[in-house]
């Protein structure tokens, strides 16, 4: 006759818990694709824009160019702080669980989660900090693309 042991509740939902903290890395991972695809798409359609306007639309039909100079860079702007503020948001779920994680180790006689943080001298960028200076990059760019075609069609206005 076998003996049954009894499983330890805390465990089995400390074990649970920490699955959905780890599928959380798993969907910011996903979102951080999605949002790169879409920075890839808007680069790609601003270079075919351009290249289009100067092989082939005439001087006189300047819509491909509002397009290309105008409504991508905003575009790219506001793709780029969404992303920014989703990896802001997946940053602070995963704070909020594994500080869950680390009150639930207290009362389990094995700490993973706790020794690993306790015991890491690392004194650099989390990985979530510096995910959140690619959208930044982008951001930044984007107000370059509005400006410097601002720039350069308005300051011959003023420079003459």
């Amino acid at each position: 006759m076998s003996q049954m042991t009894a499983v330890d509740p805390n465990i089995e939902i400390y074990k649970t818990y920490v699955d959905t903290a780890e599928r959380s890395i798993d969907r910011r991972i996903e979102t951080n694709k999605f949002f790169l695809t879409l920075v890839a798409g808007i680069f790609v359609a601003y270079a075919f824009l351009l290249e289009d306007k100067l092989k082939r639309v005439p001087e006189s039909i300047d819509l491909l160019g509002t397009i290309a100079y105008w409504t991508l860079p905003v575009l790219l702007l506001i793709v780029s702080y969404t992303w920014f503020l989703s990896i802001r948001a997946f940053r602070s779920i995963s704070t909020a669980k594994y500080n869950v994680i680390s009150e639930m180790e207290r009362q389990l006689p094995h700490k993973p989660f706790l020794t690993e943080w306790e015991t890491r001298n690392v004194k650099f960028l989390t990985g979530t900090r510096i995910e959140m200076i690619v959208p930044l990059v982008f951001c930044l760019v984007a107000v370059c693309g509005l400006a410097l075609p601002a720039y350069f069609r308005y300051a011959r206005l003023f420079l003459h």
